[in-house]
């Protein structure tokens, strides 16, 4: 019990410090962005860790394809605009010197999702942490004025791919003992707004999904 306790406490120490490294790198690289590129190794001592992004190409996908690439993180960054894509690439690559892979697909499309993923060099397969941000919104008409091809755009995207992604790269995560999953939500499904039902209740289903996604596979993976 003694033994135990001590790992514990020693394992919480652990983590105190590498969060106030981590501050400390994110603290620094907003007054020079190539700080973290320069001393991340000095700061923190870990493997590389894979993270993939889904609608990376722009928005808060981009913005966290940013932020992990400070970090010294691989990216492997999904989109559907190739160019955008490319763009963003090379950005990080010049700006952070990161290793970034790219996986342009449709979310939408399972086979394409699984095809594009089979593809990863072997060395990129062993993801770390997926984040699940592509999303969207169509049109703001009134339920019963609604375009049911677009509900099924929304959902599609918002819901369905998500589960897909997820299906797809968890096993990997709970095979190797380890793994992150981060599902961008939004306000919208906690408040709704005039002629948002569809997306609304799209980024509901989101946040009940990642509950009970918690409660169904958060006991099967070790800390860390």
């Amino acid at each position: 019990m003694e033994g135990n306790t001590w790992e514990k406490k020693n394992r919480t120490t652990q983590n105190r410090v590498m969060s106030y490294k981590l501050r400390v790198i994110d603290r620094y690289s907003q007054i020079s962005p190539n700080f973290a590129v320069r001393n991340i190794k000095v700061f923190v001592r870990m493997e590389k860790k894979t993270v993939l992004i889904t609608g990376a190409s722009s928005g808060i996908g981009e913005g966290c394809a940013r932020k992990f690439a400070m970090n010294g993180y691989r990216l492997i960054l999904n989109g559907r605009n190739v160019e955008k894509l490319t763009a963003v690439k090379r950005e990080l690559e010049t700006e952070y010197r990161a290793d970034v892979c790219l996986l342009p697909f449709d979310v939408r499309d399972r086979g394409a999702a699984k095809a594009a993923l089979d593809s990863l060099p072997e060395e990129w397969k062993a993801i770390d942490i997926l984040i699940n941000n592509a999303g969207l919104v169509i049109g703001v008409d009134k339920e019963h004025e609604g375009n049911p091809d677009e509900w099924d755009i929304v959902l599609d995207t918002n819901i369905k791919a998500l589960l897909a992604m997820t299906r797809l790269v968890v096993p990997g995560m709970v095979e190797r003992g380890r793994g992150h999953v981060i599902n961008m939500g939004s306000i919208a499904g906690d408040y709704a707004y005039p002629g948002g039902s569809v997306y609304c209740a799209s980024k509901a289903s989101r946040k009940r999904r990642c509950q009970t996604a918690c409660a169904s596979t958060l006991w099967i993976l070790p800390y860390g």
